[in-house]
């Protein structure tokens, strides 16, 4: 095996596995070059075209067999192979084969087949085995031979660059398929999650209505996501009235849901041992404003009703409720309160003492997510309409009249996805004293 160069030659030095073929002193790193060459009058030919004139500094290490350049491939790290197409141990093609099984050196390694005349053929196979050009070794010169090697580590450097782009592109969107993998599990989780408490919270609306003899009472709550701070009940006091509320807490999802359903619980605690609306929603405002610090607000509207009696007395924390009489004419309920978790020492005030409500009266609770929904053309669906739709549809019961009132509205908006949650009480008077 020959892994020196020349010993004649002054402008090199020996060294056990090459030698350095130095010209010109450049302050760049040199160009490893493995020249692998049975013949070592080839040897001599091509070094000697390396150290001639070069404007750049070679450093070459030679060898006479395939499997000792291969070896040196892994110790050496050339830039650039010259490799002899024939040789004693394997053919340029088989090299080549070896060589792509190194990942390292396929991807930083020019090769450059030598070839005699009338071998372009196989040069060409072993181009196509991943060999970078062909070089005839009796037309070439010393310019030709500088300029092929550094056009084939230039075609390496390509690769590399477009193998490396490849590379972050794959790492890239396997982040994102892990990414979105993981996104897409979290996003199930929190949707079963979201699942339950929805689950959660229709199990704390009411169920059935009271039956009270002589009025009839239906209510609807339909949250605009899987959750919402729309809520109505029913308390029954320990005097043997009834209570009937509906309340909107700002906004829509999970946050407004679980005051809702705050609100609710406190109200349905103190609902034990006090009897009036006003009272138990001023301790509950307290209590509230202590928890969100005016963070959330909700406005809430109570009707407390005497079984056996067309009187309806009311309490509201700004919320608005209407009363369609019989006879066309409406008339509003309003009290002067602040909604509820605006002021911590807000003092709620009965709305009337009493409101009588005769046969076919209508006592109507809405949230805005009926009257605000909009059309295409940007108007909304209003109170007044609400409010008329109800007074067409009367004469059917209270629960189909809310159904029918839904429907409108949704006709109205268009199909649009509702952008609020949608509550609705009625309390209809159903006989004559």
């Amino acid at each position: 095996m020959d892994y020196s160069l020349d010993k004649t030659d002054e402008s090199t030095r020996d060294t056990r596995y090459g030698t350095s073929a130095r010209t010109v002193m450049s302050p760049m790193q040199p160009i490893r070059v493995l020249y692998v060459e049975d013949n070592p009058i080839d040897r001599l030919f091509f070094r000697r075209l390396l150290t001639h004139d070069s404007e750049r500094e070679f450093e070459v290490v030679a060898t006479e067999t395939g499997q000792d350049g291969l070896d040196l491939c892994c110790t050496f790290r050339p830039e650039c192979i010259l490799l002899d197409y024939h040789l004693p141990d394997m053919d340029g093609s088989e090299f080549l084969a070896k060589l792509s099984s190194d990942v390292n050196s396929k991807r930083s390694t020019a090769v450059l087949i030598l070839t005699n005349e009338g071998n372009e053929r196989m040069a060409a196979e072993a181009i196509e085995h991943g060999a970078h050009n062909f070089i005839l070794k009796r037309e070439v010169d010393g310019k030709g031979l500088k300029r092929a090697i550094l056009a084939a580590m230039a075609k390496v450097g390509e690769y590399r660059r477009e193998f490396e782009d490849k590379q972050r592109f794959k790492t890239y969107y396997a982040n994102e398929v892990r990414e979105r993998a993981n996104l897409e599990h979290r996003l199930k989780a929190t949707r079963e999650q979201l699942e339950i408490a929805r689950f959660i919270q229709r199990g704390l609306l009411p169920t059935t209505s009271p039956d009270l003899a002589g009025l009839e009472i239906a209510g609807i709550c339909l949250p605009a996501d899987e959750t919402g701070g729309d809520f109505f009940d029913y308390i029954r006091f320990t005097d043997g009235t009834i209570g009937v509320l509906i309340g909107d807490v700002m906004e829509h999802g999970l946050g407004p849901a679980l005051i809702a359903a705050e609100i609710r619980a406190y109200i349905r605690a103190f609902s034990r041992t006090e009897i009036r609306f006003e009272k138990i929603l001023s301790h509950v405002n307290e209590l509230l404003w202590e928890d969100v610090q005016g963070s959330y607000f909700a406005t809430l509207f109570a009707a407390k009703l005497w079984p056996g009696s067309r009187a309806v007395e009311c309490a509201s924390a700004g919320h608005i409720a209407h009363i369609l009489r019989a006879d066309g004419t409406l008339e509003t309920i309003c009290g002067k309160s602040l909604p509820l978790g605006v002021d911590g020492d807000l003092a709620i005030e009965r709305c009337t003492q009493h409101a009588a409500l005769r046969t076919g009266d209508l006592l109507v609770m809405l949230t805005d997510g009926i009257f605000e929904p909009h059309n295409d053309d940007g108007k909304p669906f209003g109170m007044q309409r609400a409010l008329q739709t109800i007074l067409e549809y009367r004469g059917e019961p209270c629960s189909e009249i809310l159904k029918l009132l839904v429907d409108e509205v949704a006709a109205h908006s268009a199909g649009h996805q509702p952008h609020d949650d949608m509550t609705a009480v009625l309390i209809k008077a159903t006989w004559k004293k």
